[in-house]
């Protein structure tokens, strides 16, 4: 799979350059969500997210953490960042880039991670950022309904029908392993009206 990935982007990069677009053309790769790793049917798979936890379908960082590459030949300088971006993010980066006034009321969700892309520091620990999933599959992926936040280095997913909260600090613990919701019950709380509120100010589904 990895090696058809190749060859086929390849592709891409080849024409654009054959036909004088490469340096004019922003070149975006990422992923709706991470790789299948279990399925609630019982029916082994191959595959794994680990170290991180779960996938398809899950709010746990195997499901929603995923791969962005963005390329512009000349103009975004390389290099790596852990600068937490999400999809709705692409709009206004991509406004910003060419120099397109940004429209507030288009991608009320998204903010421009240009800086990132341009090499400077750019802060998003204070931004809180939203996952709602309504829909539990205990017979396709295995995944329950739950809402997740996730605010600089901490993340709560409230699996509201369960009546369960769980809470991880991913700077120490990516594959979400130790549930921090009894030690830490003032940052479960904060979080947790965090997701209280999202969830009313969008009229979500539950």
């Amino acid at each position: 799979m990895i090696e058809n990935l190749d060859n086929n982007f390849g592709r891409v990069i080849d024409f654009l350059k054959n036909n004088g677009l490469y340096e004019n053309t922003i070149i975006v790769f990422t992923s709706d969500h991470g790789g299948l790793s279990n399925r609630g049917n019982g029916r082994p798979l191959a595959t794994s997210n680990l170290p991180l936890r779960a996938g398809k379908g899950h709010n746990y960082e195997g499901g929603i953490k995923v791969p962005l590459f963005v390329v512009w030949e000349d103009k975004i300088k390389k290099g790596l960042s852990n600068t937490l971006v999400t999809g709705t993010d692409h709009f206004p980066t991509l406004l910003d880039l060419v120099g397109i006034k940004l429209m507030n009321d288009k991608h009320l969700d998204g903010i421009s991670f240009k800086n990132s892309l341009m090499g400077k520091f750019q802060d998003n620990s204070k931004r809180p950022v939203f996952w709602h999933s309504p829909r539990p599959r205990p017979k396709s992926t295995g995944d329950l309904a739950n809402t997740t936040v996730r605010l600089g280095d901490f993340k709560l997913l409230d699996f509201y029908r369960e009546g369960r909260i769980e809470l991880y600090n991913l700077k120490e613990d990516q594959g979400e392993t130790n549930d921090l919701s009894d030690i830490m019950p003032q940052k479960r709380d904060e979080l947790y009206e965090m997701v209280k509120n999202w969830r009313k100010s969008v009229d979500a589904t539950e």
